[in-house]
């Protein structure tokens, strides 16, 4: 089973799995006789619990974008700290080094719930996810 920073989905997601075994199994007891019925019956309902199941991953596929948007403004913040603590230019590329750690800005650098990489770029841009364009995780930079 899949890890979710929301625990109310992966109960969502069990109980819809229970109620699949019970209506699978009470198909099979019901039709012992009639294995070609029984077998019918329990395609179709897993069928039925595989599409309410995906119904259910854009609400998963959300939470993940608002998570790495929220830690792309971390990530923003932390440079604007530092570009105004350390009289950074615009074309200044802060590493790593320079905002994550004790003491620092941020503890440790945010990772990406999806797995994307992030790239911090020079002063003036925004920070940047790998998974950006594929998968709507930016940061639109307001005027």
């Amino acid at each position: 089973m899949l890890a979710y920073p929301d625990p109310a989905y992966a109960n969502k997601e069990l109980l819809w799995l229970a109620a699949l075994i019970i209506l699978v199994g009470a198909g099979v007891w019901l039709f012992r006789k009639r294995w070609i019925i029984a077998s019918m019956l329990g395609c179709i309902v897993l069928g039925w619990g595989m599409i309410i199941i995906q119904e259910t991953a854009p609400a998963h596929d959300s939470a993940q974008r608002s998570a790495c948007i929220n830690n792309l403004r971390v990530l923003d913040e932390a440079k604007r700290q530092s570009a105004a603590d350390h009289h950074k230019s615009s074309n200044d590329t802060p590493t790593d080094s320079d905002l994550f750690g004790e003491g620092l800005y941020s503890k440790s650098k945010p990772e990406c719930p999806s797995g994307g990489t992030y790239t911090l770029g020079n002063m003036s841009e925004t920070p940047k996810c790998s998974l950006g364009q594929e998968m709507g995780h930016k940061l639109e930079k307001k005027n």
